[in-house]
């Protein structure tokens, strides 16, 4: 499970003190800065049995409760988060179009609300379609779920 810390750098006008963030022995982080939010705190994604190093002292993280309001804001935030969604987005590009998608979304609105039929064919091709989008998006929130949101 992945818990998110939070912290405010410590800027003067010299330098920028940030987080000291765990490594392992390539020097690649283990942990994911997801974003600063207006409050001034950075939110950063530390993964189950990673240990954050020592920080300077003017650094203090803190553990995080996320709430529903949090997370939305950390997501809108996330520049992560938008790679994420934008990698959904090129995933269902790979087989359908924008005018595909609005295509199968009217026929399933017009089939649902007003009761026009589809035939076997437009129905078969609108199921691929919700599969495969439901798969990206699937996809999408367990990327989110790894970052803890």
């Amino acid at each position: 499970m992945v818990s998110i810390v939070r912290y405010r750098k410590h800027i003067t006008a010299y330098t920028i003190i940030e987080l000291h963030q765990a490594e392992n022995e390539n020097g690649d982080r283990l942990t994911t800065e997801l974003a600063t939010l207006d409050n001034g705190f950075t939110y950063v994604a530390v993964p189950e049995g990673v240990v954050l190093p020592i920080q300077p002292e003017e650094i203090k993280p803190e553990d995080v409760v996320l709430t529903d309001e949090l997370r939305e804001q950390i997501k809108r935030e996330s520049p992560h988060v938008r790679l994420i969604n934008a990698r959904v987005v090129e995933k269902i590009r790979q087989r359908y179009t924008a005018d595909d998608e609005r295509k199968y979304t009217a026929d399933t609105i017009n089939n649902a609300v007003y009761g026009e039929p589809l035939s076997a064919t437009q129905t078969t091709k609108r199921d691929a379609y919700i599969n495969y989008r439901n798969e990206c998006v699937r996809w999408g929130r367990e990327q989110k779920s790894l970052l803890g949101l």
